[in-house]
C-alpha cells in the first residue's frame, strides 16, 4: 500500500520518531486457533476475500520491521479486532458487522418490516472493540514506552452474531420476525 510505503521511508532520516502503525486481525491466517496470538501471523493462508488487504497491512508490518532493525526507529505494529463507534459506516452493502445490522436494523424498523434477515447462522464468534478503547490501548503503549513488534488489541470476549443481533434488537426494539440466511 502506497500510503505505508511513503510514510515508512519517509520516517527513516528521522531517528527520535516512534510509530505506531494501525493493522487488521485479517493479518491471520484463515484457520488460525482461538485465541489469535501474535506469532500466527504469517503461518498459514488468508481468507481469500481479505486476502489483498490483509497483504496491504503485513506489507506494511514487514517494512516496519526491516527500517527497525536497519536504521533503528521504534515502529509498533497493533492490531485490533472488529471495531465500531461513533461516525461509523452504517451502510448496508459495505459495512462492518456491527454498523450493518445497526443500520438494516433501524431501516427494518422505520419501514415496519415484519422480517428482518440475517446473512449467515448467526453461529460464528466475533470479537469487538468500541473505538474509544483502542484509544486508550494506544495512549497505554505510549505512556509505557512498549516497543513490542506486533501487539494484538481486543476486549478478550466474543460473541455469537445471534447474540448480537439479539442485543442489537432489544436496543433498536425491532419487533418484526428475524431469519438466518445461510446460503
Amino acid at each position: 500500500d502506497k500510503i505505508n510505503i511513503n510514510l515508512l521511508e519517509g520516517l527513516i532520516p528521522y531517528k527520535n520518531i516512534h510509530l505506531i502503525n494501525l493493522g487488521s486481525s485479517c493479518i491471520y491466517p484463515l484457520n488460525a486457533p482461538n485465541p489469535i496470538k501474535e506469532e500466527y501471523v504469517m503461518t498459514g493462508e488468508l481468507e481469500k476475500t481479505n486476502s489483498p488487504y490483509a497483504m496491504a497491512k503485513l506489507t506494511a508490518i514487514e517494512l516496519g520491521n526491516s527500517i527497525n532493525q536497519q536504521y533503528g526507529h521504534k515502529i509498533v505494529n497493533l492490531m485490533p479486532t472488529n471495531l465500531y463507534g461513533p461516525n461509523d459506516n452504517f451502510s448496508d452493502k459495505d459495512s462492518h458487522v456491527i454498523p450493518g445490522l445497526m443500520g438494516r436494523l433501524h431501516k427494518a424498523k422505520i419501514d415496519n418490516s415484519k422480517n428482518f434477515e440475517v446473512w449467515g447462522t448467526g453461529t460464528p464468534l466475533r470479537e469487538f472493540l468500541y473505538v474509544d478503547d483502542l484509544a486508550d490501548a494506544i495512549s497505554f503503549v505510549i505512556e509505557n514506552k512498549i516497543d513490542d513488534e506486533l501487539i494484538n488489541i481486543g476486549s478478550n470476549e466474543e460473541i455469537s452474531i445471534q447474540s448480537l443481533v439479539s442485543i442489537l434488537i432489544k436496543t433498536i426494539k425491532f419487533e418484526g420476525d428475524i431469519s438466518f440466511n445461510d446460503e
